[in-house]
């Protein structure tokens, strides 16, 4: 999702560009992001900004993780006790 959630902003912005001077559609623009891409300026950009979106999911979603590996690893077994 990450991936795709930066994939898409790159194609409005080439559709943005370009629909003045040709005759382009958004998804001509979503299949023109990997040529794009074999440009090292545009390729640098992309992918700082794919590894801000991953850092910023792994935050988000620590605290869900460490919750279930506590869940998963630290149950007590209980035994009931006769008197």
């Amino acid at each position: 999702m990450v991936y795709l959630a930066n994939h898409i902003p790159l194609a409005i912005d080439i559709y943005s560009e370009f629909k003045a001077y040709y005759e382009i559609t958004f998804f001509d623009a979503l299949k023109s992001v990997p040529d794009f891409l074999s440009e090292p300026s545009i390729k640098v950009e992309f992918m700082k900004n794919l590894l801000i979106g991953y850092l910023l999911t792994f935050i988000g979603s620590a605290s869900y993780i460490k919750k279930c590996y506590k869940d998963a690893n630290f149950k007590i077994k209980a035994e009931e006790i006769e008197l």
